[in-house]
């Protein structure tokens, strides 16, 4: 972990990026759900990504002072398609909410950015101690499948705690049509 870095998050989506291999590239745009204090945002703008950080909670000052970034101070709940710009690349999350919760914010976020959006990067809590919760991992991702997603992978990274990884992408050429679906 980078001295510079603001959190742990740096770690895990830098993890999440080698594992996944998914080709988020300079110029594009993230919409980061769960951004404080800004580990991941950071990660992201060093990348030459533009990123807009949503969270209801503080942001380490370093992250609002670099260029590209914006922060939305408010809940996932009141967030609204005329907060974002018209183009949104990739979608991370990263939130204290239970896989339910927050994969239901995720489907009504992904129907908001349909024309735009190439990929998500999900960090999914397992919050109870034995991991009881690790055997909901296969429908969790026929769960995003089912948002139209495609390409759909999880695991458990080093970098996690109680938690996994769960990326997938929009077919090409499709705006999400659900009947085309992988789950790997």
């Amino acid at each position: 972990l980078p001295t510079e870095a603001p959190s742990r998050a740096w770690l895990k989506i830098e993890e999440a990026l080698r594992w996944s291999g998914l080709p988020l590239r300079a110029g594009e745009v993230a919409l980061e759900l769960g951004s404080a204090p800004g580990g991941t945002s950071w990660a992201l703008l060093d990348r030459g990504l533009t990123v807009i950080g949503l969270d209801p909670g503080d942001m380490d000052p370093r992250v609002l002072a670099r260029p590209g970034f914006s922060h939305l101070k408010m809940t996932l709940g009141d967030l609204r398609r005329e907060h974002l710009p018209r183009r949104i690349d990739w979608l991370l999350l990263d939130v204290n909410l239970a896989p339910q919760v927050a994969l239901h914010q995720t489907r009504r976020i992904i129907s908001m950015l349909r024309s735009t959006l190439r990929g998500v990067i999900l960090t999914l809590k397992l919050n109870d101690e034995r991991w009881r919760s690790a055997a909901e991992v296969p429908a969790l991702c026929k769960r995003v499948a089912g948002m139209g997603l495609v390409n759909v992978r999880a695991t458990h990274l080093a970098a996690n705690r109680r938690e996994i990884c769960l990326v997938a992408s929009v077919p090409r050429g499709s705006s999400r049509r659900p009947g085309r679906r992988s789950i790997h």
